[in-house]
Order: structure tokens, then sequence, then C-alpha cells
């Protein structure tokens, strides 16, 4: 193994798919495990958003004004984008650690990823609780 190259672990899909020499099969299931359930929580909570965005959608058909309609529209598009970026986010941490997992190079963690996408999703409920319930008269 002395002329092979240590083996590639990032964010390039092609160093995603391509694991080379590494067998699944030999590695603690727990650790596989843990990260299909962490993936399954985060896809969970995906939908969680989406179903929020969607009966917002649903209560903004009831508005009489275009304004209020509007805002409603705007906050239901925004979490729909952050239910996505959430499932790309939890897509590509799943693979990562995957073959983070499958090469032995340690345990997958991330620490930044969910501080952002909570805090994300923190602004999200925020400004949905700012211009659903108080409604600032302009």
């Amino acid at each position: 193994m002395a002329g092979h190259p240590p083996p590639v672990v990032g964010w390039h899909p092609v160093a995603w798919l391509s694991i080379q020499g590494a067998s699944l099969a030999s590695n603690e299931s727990k650790n596989l495990y843990a990260n299909e359930r962490t993936f399954i929580h985060w896809v969970h909570m995906s939908v969680v958003m989406g179903s929020i965005a969607t009966g917002l959608l649903a209560f903004a058909k009831r508005q009489k004004g275009r304004d209020e309609m509007f805002a409603i529209q705007v906050m239901a598009a925004l979490l729909i984008v952050t239910a996505i970026s959430f499932i790309v986010y939890a897509l590509c941490m799943f693979l990562w650690r995957r073959k983070v997992i499958a090469l032995k190079l340690g345990n997958g963690e991330a620490p930044l990823g969910p501080l952002v996408l909570a805090s994300v999703f923190s602004v999200c409920l925020v400004s949905i609780f700012f211009f659903g319930v108080v409604q600032p008269k302009v």
C-alpha cells in the first residue's frame, strides 16, 4: 500500500460514489444504523416543515387581502426552501458518513451543519410568528 495515495473523503460526488477496497460488511453495524437513523430523523424534520408550509398555503387561500395572502405565501416558500435544504444536507451527510465509516477514518461528526440548519429553521419560525401573529401595521 506504499504506492497508493490515501483515500479521499470530501464533498466531491465522485469521492462519495467510489469506495474502493472498503467493504461495508466489515464495519460495526451500530455505526451504519446510527447513520441511517440520523438520515431518517433529518428527512422527518423536512416532512414536518413541508407540512407546515402546506398548511400555511391552505390558510393563505382563505385570506381576503392580497398583502396578507402574499406574506403567507412568502413564509410558506421560505419553509419549503428550508425543508429542501434539510433534505439535501441529510443526503450529503449520509453519503459522506457512510464513506467515512466504510474507510474507518472516524465517526463522521460535523457539528457545524446542524447548527446552521437549526438557525435557519429558527429564523423561519420567528418570521412566521412575526408576520403571522404580531402583524405589524406599516
